[in-house]
């Protein structure tokens, strides 16, 4: 498992190898070697990674950097380490994404706004796949009431937040869709709703996700699920895939800036 690895397209960010939140969902003793272990790296270490390599594209339609898949940004360990990022990458101009199921220290988002060269650059991603079985399916991550509280601190400070409901758990997630709702209408933002991640079968190498460096893959893609995804649509935005919301900013954000130089 590489701390950093990914496409010109999108890059995964990683100063640990291991999490200590237990989700009973998570993909990742699937793919460690060492499950006890949490392996790590420094921040400088991790952006030299990037910066050097020939795959990173720099600015707003460059890569895309995602910090965290193989981590929890914001564990006590990690914390600084993400902070110094963010505010090393952020002059480049590439849009950054963290998804998180803990706290958002005060410090990230103060970091965020002194060093961002555009309100939509860095996105967070307050992941909650489930509501009402929290404590039996994630037992190490803060409760459901601090990662709403994160939803309306990054609104009052206009950051970009989503609620993240990935993986989508059969059963489990959509058990809670009225708490869901209440939770994107209240705080009037986005949602994305991702497929749960498996270790790939080699039956169906097309399906594989780009996390996991090509040993995962998509495992959701059915009725239920479909289903999930269009109730929500008729109430806000809802995107399959995290990456769809960066792809909504750009345009809109193309359209401003063309509609200003017609003027």
């Amino acid at each position: 498992m590489e701390f950093v690895y990914g496409k010109k397209e999108r890059m995964f960010i990683n100063t640990e190898i291991g999490c200590r939140a237990k989700c009973s969902y998570c993909y990742l003793p699937n793919l460690q070697q060492h499950q006890k272990r949490i392996d790590s790296i420094s921040s400088h270490d991790a952006c030299g990674f990037v910066e050097r390599n020939p795959l990173f594209h720099r600015g707003e339609d460059g890569t895309i950097l995602s910090i965290g898949c193989y981590s929890e940004c914001f564990t006590e360990t990690n914390i600084l380490k993400t902070k110094e990022i963010i505010e090393q990458l952020m002059p480049y101009g590439n849009y950054i994404q963290l998804a998180t199921k803990q706290e958002v220290p005060q410090s990230i988002i103060d970091a965020i706004i002194h060093h961002r060269r555009f309100e939509q650059q860095v996105i967070i991603y307050i992941s909650i796949p489930t509501i009402s079985a929290k404590d039996q399916l994630e037992e190490g991550t803060s409760p459901i009431r601090i990662r709403i509280r994160n939803i309306k601190r990054c609104v009052l400070n206009d950051i970009p937040v989503v609620l993240y409901i990935k993986p989508f758990i059969e059963g489990v997630t959509n058990k809670d869709i009225r708490l869901f709702m209440d939770i994107s209408r209240n705080n009037n933002i986005s949602v994305v709703i991702g497929e749960r991640l498996t270790v790939m079968s080699m039956k169906n190498p097309m399906s594989a996700s780009e996390v996991g460096e090509g040993k995962l893959s998509n495992c959701n893609n059915n009725l239920l699920y479909n289903r999930f995804i269009n109730s929500f649509s008729k109430y806000c935005r809802c995107y399959k895939h995290s990456t769809d919301i960066i792809e909504y900013y750009r345009s809109m954000r193309k359209n401003y800036n063309d509609r200003g130089m017609d003027q």
